[in-house]
């Protein structure tokens, strides 16, 4: 045997250029596996020894899940057949008896066969080190099969053991999508694969097959029994698709130095490279024009072809303070299944000049920059390389024309423009290939990044301003990227990254009023339970003081830097409930041992959506996005009014003035939660038990601070929170609207994290 690195690739050719195996595509190893076990011992081949044949797919059931590469394929359209249902033996087995028969009919098969070149194989590459005499035997028996799918899918194939690079080269040579195993189902899906004992199973459930109908009597009648073969046994697993991503740089003619553009000529610059490498690709394949146009530049596009078609991506650089959002590279996008080859489309693009593009005008100049190919992917990495929930856009996705009234609206018509626009904006994620239930969706007109340009400025030919949307979108599970969205994806608009991060903030509606005291409790110990849940703790564990505020012996934690949750109700002008960080409670930065909590939180919270509160019943929760800038919560403002009862964090002495202990006690509070010192405006003072009192006041700052505000001796339980008011016009400078107008001259910026959830289920 011989242990170096090799590969069985077995290639299958369909007979007709179509499959009709219903879903998977590629067809499955196990497909592939059952398939040739069925050749390998039909017909005339079952009277022969069967020792070598049974060793050979007891090894080839062990082996790792095979690459596999397929032709350029399109769906075919739906054929439906209504057939007789298989099962007259349910109602006695009589087909004489025409009132029997009618009671099974009503069967409908449908097919929607995958349509594709019917010279062009499919390539299995299973690599292996041992077993070389194993594979071999699987490569004659390879000759045997006849069927791949349903039984309509006649097939033959051929099989041969080869070194691992070559079975590479064979791969990448095919000039169809590869799908290699190991992806998270996102890009490929899942498919069956053969596992040890898969043989067996197919065995058993051959056995079983010709024993299926048994006949008994009942009294004096015969009757026919049906006993199910037993399904084979098999695996399911992730296959990643990948898009071919060709990277290149933008870089001056003269001095070789980058040529960056203006983000917000993202459009111009995309257009340009497209245009000039449809020229080239024509010229170079003319007979093949028609479906470069389709596939370049979408002219003659149908349904079929936009999950084919070329993306054009300007990259905007990110990721450091100083970026600045300069477009320096350009990434393009091949879907796996477009026909165009990788490498003609490198060839065309590869020192492409573009000289004919002005960075402010688009006008024709004499200098420009030249595309230049690139090894360095370590700027597309920022939108690439980490499976993220929440995405944020750095240049606008583009929405069809939404029709708003002309001047002033009243909040009705705002509210049903901003709920239009927010379902736009999920039928744009799901035309992206990803499923919008139950996705957070945040709209608005300012950029998310500090750089960034306002959606309206990005507007260029049939791409009006009126159409034009930053958003932030918040996923049920992490995808990876790229991310692009909207009509504008193929020429670099709707581009979105990771945000990096776990929040620090998590928000949940609630679907009615609610008690401060009890719902909090009860918000706090259904944290803690579904902690415990993702950390995997059993019972007699105690949690990170993070969660739950005490050290793991149950003692409390006396740090005194309030180094846990906060949990709060905020009951206006709609109750929800608020989680927060230490650090935005504090404002601080976090710990690098709170960042990996907060982690935790955010994955122990993914499906929070009932929360049972005693005799208060259940509420149902709807998960908000994290607030942000311009929240009533977070501010900033030099005014700040308690939304609960303040707390001090001692007693007042006997016969001091509670007035007076109160503002020096809130005053010392601020201090510690990295605040200044504020003019504390007492309303209200109530006395408890035991001499303890509460009060509810109003914090003056000299100059405009951030919240969240949560001070006092119960704030992690909801006590002492405060809500910002309204800065005075000379001093606003959030907390303003959005109309979405048509005309962008007139158009008011929107409070950053303004959003409207789709509340999609």
């Amino acid at each position: 045997m011989s242990t170096s690195a090799r590969a069985l690739v077995v290639e299958v050719h369909l007979l007709d250029g179509r499959y009709h195996g219903i879903g998977d595509w590629p067809p499955s190893p196990f497909r592939l596996f059952s398939a040739l076990v069925a050749g390998a011992y039909g017909g005339r081949w079952g009277a022969e020894p069967r020792e070598d044949k049974d060793a050979a797919f007891r090894w080839l059931e062990t082996q790792h899940a095979p690459a596999i590469a397929v032709p350029n394929a399109v769906a075919g359209r739906t054929t439906t057949l209504y057939v007789p249902n298989n099962d007259i033996d349910t109602v006695g087995g009589d087909w004489l008896d025409q009132r029997q028969v009618a009671k099974i009919r009503g069967s409908v098969k449908r097919f929607a066969p995958r349509l594709f070149d019917a010279d062009t194989p499919i390539l299995y590459a299973w690599m292996f080190s041992d077993g070389g005499d194993e594979a071999a035997c699987v490569a004659r028996l390879a000759d045997r099969l006849h069927a791949l799918g349903r039984g309509i899918d006649m097939a033959c194939a051929r099989a041969e053991v080869v070194d691992a690079a070559e079975a590479e080269a064979r791969l990448r040579a095919h000039g169809g999508p590869v799908s290699r195993p190991g992806g998270s189902g996102d890009g490929g899906g899942t498919l069956a694969c053969p596992l040890p004992g898969t043989f067996a199973s197919l065995v058993e459930r051959h056995q079983a097959g010709g024993a299926r109908f048994a006949t008994y009597k009942e009294g004096r009648t015969a009757r026919t029994s049906f006993r199910k073969p037993p399904n084979p046994r098999a695996r399911q697993v992730g296959y990643a698709r990948p898009s071919t991503i060709l990277l290149f740089d933008l870089r001056s003619v003269s001095d070789s130095r980058f040529h960056p553009f203006p983000t917000e000529q993202v459009v111009p610059l995309a257009t340009c490279v497209r245009d000039r490498l449809l020229e080239r690709l024509v010229r170079a394949l003319p007979e093949r024009e028609a479906e470069i146009l389709r596939l370049v530049k979408g002219n003659g596009a149908g349904e079929q072809d936009k999950a084919r078609r070329l993306r054009f991506l300007p990259l905007p650089s990110i990721g450091h303070a100083h970026a600045g959002l300069a477009i320096r590279r350009l990434a393009v996008e091949i879907p796996p299944d477009c026909p165009l080859r990788a490498d003609d489309i490198a060839w065309g693009l590869a020192g492409l000049d573009l000289s004919s593009v002005d960075p402010e005008t688009g006008e024709i100049l004499g200098d420009g920059p030249v595309l230049v190919p690139t090894a360095d992917r370590a700027m597309l990495g920022h939108y690439t390389d980490v499976p993220a929930r929440r995405w944020r856009t750095v240049t606008p996705v583009a929405l069809p024309r939404l029709s708003h009234a002309s001047g002033r609206r009243d909040g009705g018509a705002r509210a049903h423009g901003e709920a239009v626009t927010a379902g736009r904006l999920a039928d744009a994620l799901r035309h992206a290939g990803h499923d919008p239930r139950g996705a957070i969706l945040s709209i608005q007109r300012e950029p998310f990044h500090a750089d960034g340009a306002r959606a309206e400025q990005f507007a260029a030919g049939r791409f009006g301003p009126e159409r034009l949307i930053h958003a932030e979108v918040i996923l049920p599970r992490p995808i990876s990227g790229p991310l692009v969205l909207g009509d504008g994806r193929f020429l670099g608009l709707g581009l979105l990254a990771p945000a990096n991060g776990a929040p620090s903030i998590h928000a949940f509606a609630l679907d009615r009023e609610a008690d401060s005291g009890r719902v909090v409790a009860a918000l706090r110990r259904a944290v803690m339970a579904r902690v415990r849940d993702s950390l995997g703790l059993k019972d007699d564990e105690g949690l990170p003081p993070f969660f739950c505020g005490h050290q793991r012996d149950g003692a409390p934690a006396r740090s005194g830097t309030h180094d846990h949750l906060f949990f709060a109700l905020d009951p206006a002008p709609e109750p929800r409930l608020v989680v927060t960080a230490p650090h935005c409670a504090c404002h601080r930065e976090p710990y690098a041992d709170e960042r990996h909590h907060l982690e935790t939180l955010d994955l122990a919270l993914k499906g929070f959506t009932r929360l049972v509160a005693g005799p208060d019943g259940a509420y149902v929760l709807r998960p908000l996005p994290e607030p942000g800038e311009g929240d009533r919560l977070l501010g900033p403002a030099t005014v700040w009014t308690a939304v609960t009862s303040y707390r001090p964090t001692r007693h007042p002495k006997q016969g001091a003035d509670t007035g007076a202990f109160v503002t020096t006690d809130v005053a010392a509070e601020c201090l510690r939660r990295g605040l200044p010192i504020p003019e504390p405006e007492v309303l209200d003072v109530m006395a408890g038990r035991k001499g303890a009192i509460s009060a509810r006041l109003r914090l003056r700052f000299a100059v405009a601070v951030a919240g969240p505000i949560m001070l006092g001796r119960d704030s992690h339980q909801g006590g002492g929170l405060f809500e910002a008011m309204p800065l005075s016009a000379t001093d606003l400078t959030v907390g303003r609207s959005t109309d979405f107008p048509e005309d962008p001259r007139h158009s008011a910026p929107t409070p950053a994290g303004h959003f409207v959830d789709t509340a999609l289920t």
